[in-house]
């Protein structure tokens, strides 16, 4: 079985072309309740499909694909609705944890690699160790690494 990748997406943009991007995920939101399948819009020529899709606003959403992000199908997806986007994925399994911001036709990604991985000390179950202070859950510590590296672009 696939290891799932979680993502969050907030698209930017005119309000006309923003609800013609929530039309299209209700549509793939309701396909995926009828047929229980991964879902790509039509004309999107990606290998990446998205599961489980939850609208959590006019212009986000939240679903899982297998593995990896979506960020060249949602590309293919904001250039037809000219459009912008920011996604956040995770998926811990494979070490996968980053950003993707796609502003006027440019993409910019930024990923946590494995030494940044390695900077979380896990010496009890339930407590990780960053810079002498303890944490509770990875992901704290994951966005403090992913902040200070954006903060540098």
């Amino acid at each position: 079985m696939a290891n799932m990748c979680s993502n969050f997406v907030t698209f930017q943009g005119n309000e006309t072309k923003l609800k013609m991007i929530e039309n299209l995920f209700d549509k793939m939101i309701a396909r995926q309740n009828l047929d229980g399948k991964g879902q790509l819009p039509g004309g999107i020529n990606g290998s990446v499909f998205l599961f489980d899709i939850y609208k959590n606003d006019a212009s986000s959403f939240s679903f899982e694909t297998k593995w990896c992000p979506p960020v060249f199908e949602l590309v293919e997806i904001a250039d037809l609705f000219d459009l912008d986007f920011e996604v956040s994925y995770e998926e811990m399994g494979c070490l996968v944890y980053g950003k993707s911001f796609y502003e006027e036709g440019r993409l910019f990604e930024m990923c946590l690699d494995d030494e940044d991985f390695e900077l979380c000390e896990n010496p009890e179950d339930d407590v990780f160790i960053f810079e002498g202070n303890r944490y509770e859950c990875q992901n704290d510590i994951l966005e403090i690494l992913l902040s200070r590296k954006l903060s540098y672009y």
